[in-house]
């Protein structure tokens, strides 16, 4: 690698600076072998899970230890505090302190939160600088709630910690689904979607994201998935079961199909847990092309999940469960089923409805949008609350 810098150095009359120069152990661990190679050749820096703080590049941390993204994200917040507090001691008006929320002091992390998971606390305490930086020398304080909601309505427009990180997150959420095709050629993505698919046992990250059976803790513990699962629980997606053909429904999880399935067995075996988030509808039932219909796996055809399996059968067969009623045709036997064309690609405005309270389209939707939907409708509002033009609340905030 040096050999290749040198070249470059030469070509470019460029030169690499080893002072300055880190060298980051991938996997944390301290590796002996590596820093004595290193130390030969003149870079003495080196970063491992042993060290106190992150490495910064391009403006993101690169940690090994949840320790040192507490420690970032300790300087971070203790650098928006600096900032409020240099700006309180200004003469702004209530409007000029929403403006230099926005535009000064909480722009400087939606860059880095973008892709870190970072916990609520953090979001808690950087919603409580913004709070107390707009009720500075402000009598009678104005609620918070009151100043994120837009102009037009009597706010400030500023940006609530919590939603801004979850519309943020649509800018992974969106192409999982298969919303933004375009944006599929980044190179993280197919990172995320070989993680999701495999942590999940799913076929296609778009299933993994839509349906809450998939969220199981394994995903959750993906640090940073479990923002985007969040995030796409927010957009409400509803299962659009009658375009579902019989390639999407084998993908299924058996919770999906059968979503009133005891989740533990009855005494004296209560304390073990069914494990039904590991079952897909494949691993129970076949597609019978000729019958147009599902069938039964017979017990040498079911794998290792052969006990579960009976276990689902026995309760379908007792009518302690039973399968969902918009799939229910694809397994009655006295059913028809009318659904010439089926798609096969896993594409969730396909595959879903969304419950957005403003009903906005999957492919419509922006940042913006979403978090115009986090907050309480403005028809919804209490009737003691002011309504005016956006003219007439512009002079308001301007002479308080």
């Amino acid at each position: 690698m040096l050999s290749i810098f040198d070249s470059y150095g030469r070509a470019s009359n460029a030169r690499l600076n080893k002072d300055k120069t880190v060298a980051i152990s991938l996997s944390g661990q301290a590796q002996a072998v590596w820093r004595r190679t290193l130390r030969d050749t003149g870079i003495t820096q080196w970063h491992d899970k042993a060290s106190f703080e992150a490495v910064i590049y391009l403006g993101y941390p690169l940690t090994s230890t949840p320790s040192q993204l507490a420690a970032y994200l300790e300087l971070v917040l203790a650098k928006v505090k600096q900032y409020a507090q240099s700006f309180s001691q200004r003469r702004l008006s209530i409007a000029g302190h929403g403006l230099v929320i926005n535009s000064l002091l909480l722009s400087r992390v939606w860059h880095t939160i973008r892709i870190l998971a970072i916990p609520q606390t953090f979001l808690s305490k950087l919603r409580s600088v913004a709070i107390q930086f707009l009720a500075h020398k402000a009598f009678p304080a104005v609620s918070f709630a009151t100043c994120t909601r837009p102009r037009k309505e009597g706010g400030l427009g500023v940006l609530d910690p919590f939603d801004q990180h979850a519309a943020l997150q649509l800018r992974w959420v969106l192409p999982l689904l298969h919303v933004e095709a375009d944006h599929l050629d980044t190179f993280v993505l197919p990172i995320l979607q070989y993680c999701i698919t495999t942590v999940s046992g799913t076929a296609d990250t778009a299933l993994a994201l839509g349906f809450n059976e998939c969220h199981t803790a394994h995903l959750k513990a993906l640090s940073p998935v479990k923002a985007m699962l969040s995030t796409a629980t927010k957009l409400g997606l509803q299962p659009h079961f009658e375009a579902y053909g019989p390639a999407i429904v084998l993908e299924l999880p058996i919770l999906v199909l059968c979503p009133d399935l005891p989740r533990r067995p009855p005494e004296p075996d209560h304390s073990t847990a069914y494990q039904w988030h590991t079952l897909l509808v494949k691993d129970a039932y076949y597609f019978q092309r000729s019958l147009g219909k599902f069938r039964r796996l017979l017990p040498s055809h079911r794998g290792a999940r052969t006990r579960l399996i009976n276990i689902l059968f026995q309760h379908l067969d007792t009518s302690t469960a039973h399968i969902t009623a918009p799939l229910l045709c694809w397994f009655d036997e006295s059913a028809t089923t009318t659904s010439p064309q089926h798609p096969h690609i896993f594409n969730a405005c396909q595959l879903f409805r969304s419950e957005l309270t403003s009903g906005i389209d999957l492919n419509e939707i922006t940042s913006k949008k979403f978090r115009h939907t986090q907050r309480t409708p403005f028809t919804d509002l209490p009737r003691w609350y002011p309504r005016a033009s956006s003219k007439q609340w512009k002079h308001f905030w301007q002479a308080l």
